[in-house]
């Protein structure tokens, strides 16, 4: 997951994806297989294993809210909004919190 990061990018927080439906949203990038979300210094960058795998990068300065609904953690970047399925255990609430909090510290 790291070796997917520039090297200038510094992670954060690390969040493991549902996955059968990493992410879905407005846009929905068709990206299915095992799946991470990794919060760095200048945006989430979400790397999906697989035959349907690939790689959606999500900039801090484009996106308006973010947030948790359910299952999800949800990114607005206006016209488009992500939602970054989780797993449906609940083991890493305390770290979906976190990097959720991160995120809206960001958008300051």
């Amino acid at each position: 997951m790291l070796d997917a990061l520039p090297d200038y990018d510094q992670p954060h927080h690390l969040l493991v994806l549902r996955g059968a439906e990493p992410v879905a949203g407005d846009a929905d990038p068709r990206l299915r297989g095992e799946a991470a979300a990794v919060c760095t210094d200048t945006a989430v960058v979400v790397v999906v294993d697989g035959d349907d795998g690939g790689r959606l990068t999500v900039p801090y300065d484009s996106l308006t809210a973010v947030g948790r609904r359910g299952d999800a953690v949800v990114l607005d970047a206006g016209a488009t909004t992500y939602r970054l399925q989780l797993p449906r255990t609940h083991d890493d609430d305390a770290a979906v919190e976190a990097a959720v909090a991160f995120l809206e510290r960001e958008l300051r």
